[in-house]
């Protein structure tokens, strides 16, 4: 008895030196095992700085660091949305841009998300989302020959429950976001589950256990990853790592840790795949054994004051929503009647300026005031 005591009063001696912290057990994994480590460098259009400064800065030295490491790297693998940044990189960078089709042929960069770029999900809208998901869609269908399966939105301001129907009719099954995390209130309870939206539309969605600026370099994370999908008795976990938002992703070092990891006996396989592969790989047992099911909005509680600020934008972002289907309705009219061409091209010029001004970090007031009058008035 005498003994028992001085057991318990040594550990809480312990733990009193610890400060207090309990220590998080991390369940054991062999290589059956495997954590799907998803590289990628999520650039924020336009946020504190301009679209100039994305252009020349972020994704030319981005998507050049991709291409290196893809290089010296012949196991590494990139993933990449938004079409527009591709675009751009078309654009202004035709040489890197050529190497970027080559790696997307070779399956080293993964497109993902499928839209024009990385929009909020509040305000715009369904047309406009519609509209976003088709431009990002065939423009990747006519560069790259390939559709996205995934759709890939890391850091945005909230998930309207329309999305699933829109993401199911764009050929986009799955769904990642890393943004709940940042519930400041209410934690959202599930990290691999089932989305239904308000018209019963369901995607397979996985809310990686950290954010989108990770790096690779944390045993235990990596493994903590493998322990919300185990509860759900699959045997595989998806991963986020690289530096983002001003670009960058992940580095060499990144890489020696995830071979260094897949290595050692005690680890699981750890795989530097694709977002795509990871959903690409799940059976159709996985698939049933995923119980946890959300429906309708997932709301995001950090962001609460993007629906209020900076309501001018909001409110031109709506006259525009509004002109540019007026504008194909009596274009389509007046096309019909013979009076005059079909004005394809401007249409989609301003479905583009209008998506644009849709990024998470400008519809919703985020970005700084010089940085919400140069995107509205950009050519």
């Amino acid at each position: 008895m005498l003994k028992r005591k001085s057991l318990v009063l040594f550990l809480i001696l312990m733990f009193v030196l610890m400060g207090g912290t309990v220590l998080n057990t991390i369940n054991a994994y062999d290589k059956t095992y495997t954590t799907y480590m998803a590289g990628n460098a999520r650039i924020d259009t336009a946020w504190l700085w301009t679209t100039a400064v994305t252009i020349n800065d972020y994704i030319y030295n981005t998507y050049t660091n991709a291409i290196n490491l893809m290089n010296s790297n012949s196991d590494y693998t990139f993933n990449a949305s938004a079409s527009l940044h591709h675009k751009w990189a078309e654009q202004y960078f035709p040489s890197l841009f050529s190497s970027i089709q080559s790696k997307v042929s070779n399956g080293q960069w993964a497109l993902v998300g499928g839209q024009f770029l990385e929009p909020d999900l509040n305000v715009p809208s369904g047309e406009s989302l519609v509209r976003q998901s088709l431009f990002g869609q065939r423009y990747f269908q006519q560069k790259f020959n390939k559709k996205c399966t995934v759709g890939w939105v890391p850091d945005v301001f909230g998930f309207s429950g329309q999305l699933p129907q829109i993401l199911k009719k764009s050929g986009m099954d799955y769904f990642v976001t890393t943004k709940l995390n940042w519930n400041d209130t209410n934690a959202f309870p599930y990290e691999i589950f089932k989305w239904t939206g308000i018209d019963g539309s369901q995607v397979i969605a996985d809310k990686p256990r950290r954010d989108y600026t990770s790096s690779a370099t944390d045993r235990d994370n990596i493994i903590y990853t493998l322990d919300e999908p185990n509860r759900h008795s699959i045997k595989k976990g998806l991963d986020l790592y690289g530096a983002g938002d001003r670009g960058g992703g992940p580095t060499q070092s990144d890489i020696n840790s995830i071979r260094s990891f897949d290595s050692d006996g005690t680890m699981p396989a750890v795989k530097m795949y694709s977002g795509n592969k990871f959903f690409a790989d799940l059976t159709t047992a996985d698939k049933n054994n995923i119980t946890d099911v959300w429906n309708g909005e997932m709301y995001l509680e950090n962001h609460r004051g993007t629906y209020t600020s900076q309501a001018r934008i909001k409110k031109n972002n709506r006259l525009g929503e509004i002109t540019a289907e007026e504008a194909e309705k009596f274009s389509s009219m007046a096309a019909w009647q013979g009076v005059l061409g079909y004005p394809q091209a401007n249409i989609n010029f301003a479905w583009e300026k209008i998506m644009l001004n849709q990024f998470h970090d400008i519809l919703p007031g985020s970005g700084i005031n010089d940085q919400v009058t140069e995107v509205w008035v950009i050519g």
